[in-house]
């Protein structure tokens, strides 16, 4: 059988920002089953109050659905703001079109799957991500509002 085993991950705190409920049910179930505690949001709105108000989690799961535009513009709003430039963001699409994956790369994602391949590669490649994150001092208890606040607004 399938059980989950205590990893170097097991305390690990996933994002996941998708407007798919089959999507979202899954990865929840996934992370849940390999002690990765996941966070769950399907707009980018609360996912940018989240990033703003909380401790940032140890990686982002980013679903490029419904709006590829207002999804790319979030990563690079990620990749702008002081407390989160490193933190790794993979990005989920509906399938593996180039100019889409170029985007995605340019906008500052750390890998991306097609989402006909998560059931097989999700796990694996957020564990990957998890691994490669630097050793950092314990986290601040000090809020993300300082400096560059993530925004919401789709224009500058």
């Amino acid at each position: 059988m399938n059980q989950a085993s205590p990893t170097s991950e097991s305390t690990a705190r996933v994002l996941v920002i998708s407007g798919d409920d089959d999507v979202k049910s899954f990865i929840n179930n996934l992370m849940r089953l390999n002690r990765i505690r996941a966070g769950i949001t399907e707009s980018i709105e609360n996912a940018s109050h989240f990033l703003n108000t909380n401790l940032p989690p140890d990686a982002v799961i980013l679903d490029l659905e419904p709006s590829e535009n207002l999804a790319l513009e979030f990563l690079r709003q990620i990749r702008r703001h002081e407390k989160l430039i490193k933190l790794p963001v993979l990005v989920l699409m509906p399938i593996p079109d180039p100019t889409l994956v170029r985007q995605a790369l340019d906008a500052g994602a750390n890998r991306y799957l097609t989402k006909a391949f998560m059931s097989q590669n999700l796990l694996p490649t957020i564990q990957e991500i998890l691994r490669q994150i630097p050793s950092t001092p314990p986290r601040q208890t000090a809020s993300l509002r300082q400096s560059a606040a993530i925004s919401t607004d789709s224009g500058g």
